[in-house]
């Protein structure tokens, strides 16, 4: 998923070698072994990132996810939605400015892209993670290389739509948890008293 979101991040971008546009039928004509290493790395760099910057955040994602694991990939499954949202309305302003297909047009492009990166990144980063704390203490960087590796090797075994649904439903497993808490974190007073 995350080779996929960068190269829709750069769909119109002309390549050095064929000077043509980039796409999502690009990622499926790429051979497998490009398409696995483009997610392990960015998996791995988004998730350095969210190590380095955000620990708590991803402690408390990987909490929320084994609290409720099932209900956790609606959740997930959910966040991918508001991410997509996101971009198509980005993207439906851009139009309707007459701006698409302009280089301003393609921030609209590059939201979508950055959002099911952290999306699917974070996702992969959590899900590793609670792995690890299954066998063991909780080892956020030994979870960041396993779930990188998780997402890279959809990308080997399965053609290009099994592995971008099988990337999502990982990734909503792990993103799920930290929606939940998310959507029911601020509930207003009076549904707290009928509670």
């Amino acid at each position: 998923m995350g080779g996929l979101a960068i190269v829709w991040g750069l769909a119109a971008v002309p390549t050095v070698a064929g000077a043509r546009a980039l796409g999502p039928s690009t990622v499926a004509d790429a051979p497998a072994v490009v398409r696995a290493l483009a997610s392990v790395v960015l998996v791995g760099l988004v998730g350095v990132a969210f190590l380095a910057r955000y620990r708590p955040v991803v402690d408390r994602g990987v909490e929320d996810t084994m609290d409720r694991p099932l209900v956790g990939v609606v959740y997930g499954l959910f966040a991918y939605v508001l991410v997509l949202f996101a971009g198509f309305y980005a993207n439906d302003l851009f139009v309707r400015a007459g701006v698409a297909g302009t280089p301003v047009g393609y921030v609209a492009l590059a939201i979508l892209a950055s959002g099911l990166v952290l999306v699917t990144s974070f996702g992969f980063l959590v899900v590793g993670t609670v792995v690890t704390d299954l066998s063991g203490g909780r080892r956020p960087w030994h979870g960041l290389l396993l779930g990188a590796l998780l997402s890279g090797t959809s990308w080997l075994l399965l053609p290009a739509v099994a592995a971008i649904g099988a990337c999502v439903l990982v990734a909503a497993v792990g993103i799920g948890g930290a929606t939940r808490s998310w959507v029911h974190r601020e509930r207003p007073v009076h549904a707290e008293l009928e509670s």
